[in-house]
């Protein structure tokens, strides 16, 4: 994943492989990068898989983009969520996921540096859904959120039924921050 605007690039490597990266030749040649070493490389020994958090500086040449890297070893938390949304805003790298606390609540978790992580939340809750009940079904899920941010407002989506005997259906709820409360629109 590369995060241009944070000059960020992540990468997830099984431990104990060499991972190296190399600017092109031919394109360093049309626009020259800004640091000067010509590679930059990590060695990860030790357990099974590590996130490397590269803090980059990004050239667009006529053909290509040319990554100048310094590896370091990103902290990320292991959540015990499912379906992860990962988006950035506010110079942030944002996660909302399903799970991660009571049953009819979602959560977000935030870093500006890939190693110090705070849970937000919950930033929605089933509860204050007011459309959720109108098909009858005695119980409801909820899972796979999504959130987009859009002129200053930020917008939770999420999928949400019984998945019998109605089909399920995408809520979407709005806020001021990323980490809500998101205010659910009135409808599906």
């Amino acid at each position: 994943m590369v995060l241009p605007a944070e000059n960020l690039a992540l990468f997830r490597v099984r431990r104990g492989t060499d991972a190296e990266f190399h600017r092109t030749p031919y394109l360093s040649a049309i626009h020259p990068p800004a640091v000067d070493p010509k590679s930059a490389s990590c060695k990860t020994p030790g357990a099974r898989h590590v996130s490397l958090a590269l803090r980059i500086h990004l050239h667009i040449a006529a053909f290509g983009l040319i990554l100048a890297c310094a590896a370091a070893h990103a902290a990320n938390p292991v959540l015990k969520v499912a379906d992860p949304h990962a988006a950035v805003f506010e110079k942030a790298m944002w996660v909302y996921a399903t799970g991660g606390g009571r049953s009819g609540e979602f959560y977000a978790w935030s870093s500006r540096d890939f190693r110090h992580w705070e849970k937000h939340g919950p930033v929605l809750r089933l509860d204050d859904v007011p459309w959720i009940d109108d098909d009858g079904a005695p119980r409801h899920m909820a899972w796979a959120p999504c959130a987009i941010g859009h002129d200053g407002r930020y917008y939770f989506y999420y999928s949400v039924g019984p998945q019998n005997p109605t089909p399920s259906r995408i809520g979407v709820a709005v806020a001021d921050s990323p980490a809500g409360p998101f205010k659910d629109s009135g409808k599906p």
